[in-house]
């Protein structure tokens, strides 16, 4: 797949970008990340989350992982393929909404304590996800479904970060 060309979105505060994806099964779907020049800066990731998040449907998926490079080469249109097509190298957090548009905050990220676990664990506490800062701390790679889709996880959660302190 060919490298995706992003719409530019500025606003006083920053600039991000807007990509519009249709997959060859005919799905349409948007992509919003952090301006390429601020990819990896905390504080960029936590105001564009308070700029567009209401633009967005309930988040129901949240993420931090790396993307399979084989997988795509071999499947463009897959999610690792999209990656691969927008430059997106690194994990970081992406939250998928109940529309399948995504939030793609750069400076977000888990497996260490620092800035960027500690802005994934605020964003991810804002959209009702319960996370511990334990559990971001320790995960280098994550998926997790809201607790409205699946209350299960949450509670095993809840019993770990208990277990721990």
């Amino acid at each position: 797949m060919k490298k995706i060309k992003p719409i530019i979105m500025t606003s006083e505060e920053l600039r991000y970008e807007c990509f519009h994806i249709k997959s060859k099964s005919g799905e349409s779907y948007r992509i919003i990340r952090n301006f390429t020049g601020e990819n990896g800066i905390s504080r960029y990731s936590l105001k564009l989350f308070e700029l567009v998040k209401d633009g967005f449907g309930s988040f129901k998926y949240a993420e931090v992982s790396n993307f399979d490079k084989e997988n795509a080469s071999l499947n463009p249109d897959s999610k690792d393929g999209i990656r691969l097509a927008l430059e997106s190298f690194g994990k970081y957090l992406i939250l998928t909404d109940s529309n399948g548009d995504e939030l793609h905050l750069t400076g977000c990220s888990s497996g260490y304590l620092g800035t960027g676990p500690h802005a994934t664990h605020e964003v991810l506490n804002k959209l009702g996800f319960k996370v511990p800062m334990r559990f971001i701390a320790a995960m280098k790679e994550f998926q997790l479904s809201h607790p409205d889709i699946d209350s299960h996880l949450n509670l095993e959660l809840e019993k770990l970060d208990s277990k721990y302190l």
